[in-house]
């Protein structure tokens, strides 16, 4: 099955006569106000709470602070609000100065490289960096390339050692950020986009580390960072792994819409949970139009499912709790499963793949012909 330019447009258009690209960003923005306030209010609970109190506050707070993150996602996709410097603004208060990430590695691993390529064995620049999990293994190509002791790991630890490692996602990505930028200065210079980001990050750490130091001292200030941040990367993990885990890995990228479709399945929630994911439950719909805002996904999600089924093509949904199943299981034996192989025949001529960002200073992956613009 190929998909061509007309059932896109025939998608496209189906979604434009129910609003599916109208934008709502006060509302977004009161939201991420609120998320912190709260994680504010129950971090300086935390704080002044007897130990078993505390214990039983911080992933709250955790979780309060994964939610305000996830706006960021918003404003780096552009489906925030039509303005550029709105966009931007959510971006860096949201992602490096609430949460530590950087702009600049973010958007080129998660817009370019993993909207890029869903699922694709490899690595930036043509792979999918999110299934790129060292020590870990993704599949027989990355068993095969590991020494030793790492495929002894991969075939007896791997698959329990997944959910205790991604506690550690958020420091890595810190990490990461760091050498983004060292790169970005090092193949285009001091930019506007390396200044924004450097002093966004700078914000980040004066705020969490720096100027709390000075009441609380730094080894308290430290092991209170450590421990708030450390949830994050289980809640983050909770939220992506189950759209794209146990799901085929291939070995290229083939057709570029067909990809998202059979590398992305939807997370059915309840609607109490829901609103938790920021519209990352609906990552089929997130992934074929990334400038979608999260609060238009439900409306639009009936028509895709439809489109779908007209057209013979995957729309995967799974309940939150087997999913997780299914992406565990995934990485048990992720070690002695070969990717799907593409050939270049599957490449659908003539359409451009889905539009991820725009994002100064980067590669854009979007559709030339205006097909996506929203």
């Amino acid at each position: 099955m190929r998909l061509s330019p007309a059932d896109i447009r025939e998608l496209r258009d189906a979604l434009d006569r129910v609003g599916a690209f109208e934008r709502h960003s006060g509302i977004i923005w009161f939201r991420f106000a609120a998320m912190l306030c709260v994680s504010a209010a129950l971090a300086t609970a935390a704080l002044l709470s007897p130990w078993w109190l505390t214990v039983l506050l911080l992933p709250l707070a955790s979780l309060a602070l994964t939610i305000g993150a996830l706006y960021g996602h918003e404003g780096g996709h552009k489906s925030l609000s039509t303005n550029n410097a709105e966009n931007s603004l959510m971006l860096h208060l949201a992602f490096p100065v609430l949460g530590g990430l950087g702009a600049v590695h973010w958007s080129a691993k998660h817009n370019v490289g993993h909207h890029g390529h869903p699922n694709v064995i490899g690595g930036p620049p043509q792979g999918d960096p999110d299934i790129n999990l060292w020590p870990m293994a993704t599949s027989t190509l990355d068993y095969e390339a590991s020494g030793p002791r790492q495929r002894w790991f991969q075939r007896n630890l791997q698959g329990w050692a997944f959910w205790p490692l991604t506690s550690l996602l958020v420091f890595s990505m810190r990490v990461e950020s760091f050498i983004a930028l060292r790169r970005h200065l090092r193949t285009r210079g001091a930019d506007r986009t390396f200044w924004l980001d450097v002093v966004s990050l700078s914000a980040h750490y004066a705020l969490w580390l720096i100027i709390p130091s000075f009441i609380f001292g730094f080894l308290a200030t430290f092991a209170f960072y450590v421990a708030v941040w450390l949830p994050v990367g289980l809640y983050l993990a909770g939220i992506f792994v189950g759209a794209h885990f146990g799901l085929p890995v291939f070995d290229g990228t083939g057709d570029p819409w067909l990809l998202q479709l059979r590398a992305t399945r939807n997370i059915e929630l309840p609607r109490h949970l829901s609103w938790t994911f920021v519209g990352l439950d609906h990552q089929v719909e997130h992934h074929l139009f990334p400038r979608m805002s999260h609060r238009r996904m439900k409306v639009a999600a009936p028509i895709f499912r439809a489109w779908a089924e007209k057209k013979g093509v995957p729309y995967q949904s799974l309940r939150l709790w087997p999913s997780l199943v299914e992406a565990t299981r995934f990485m048990e034996r992720a070690w002695n499963e070969a990717p799907v192989p593409v050939s270049p025949e599957n490449a659908t001529e003539g359409i451009a793949p889905p539009a991820a960002c725009e994002v100064p200073g980067l590669v854009e992956v979007r559709a030339p012909d205006g097909l996506l613009a929203t």
